[in-house]
């Protein structure tokens, strides 16, 4: 079409970022609370101790030192 361009209206615009604002504030609205408090503890800190005495991480860990201690290098210095 003669004339018409690819560039949006301020209309367009103005409206996309209306539904973007809408849409951030209905998600954060929707965020857990811990979750938006700077002071919230990090996720390393709130699963601390979560496989206590749970054998089969036990296990796990069992086997992961064993896969390790059998690629590690005979020696070592190299």
């Amino acid at each position: 079409m003669p004339g018409s361009t690819d560039v949006a209206s301020n209309d367009d615009l103005e409206n996309r970022v209306r539904r973007l604002e809408m849409t951030v504030q209905s998600l954060l609205q929707t965020q857990p609370r811990n979750q938006q408090t700077a002071d919230a503890l990090p996720w390393w800190e709130r699963i601390a101790g979560t496989f206590h005495g749970d054998e089969e991480y036990r296990q796990a860990m069992s086997i992961a030192a064993s896969i390790r201690r059998d690629q590690k290098p005979e020696d070592e210095s190299l």
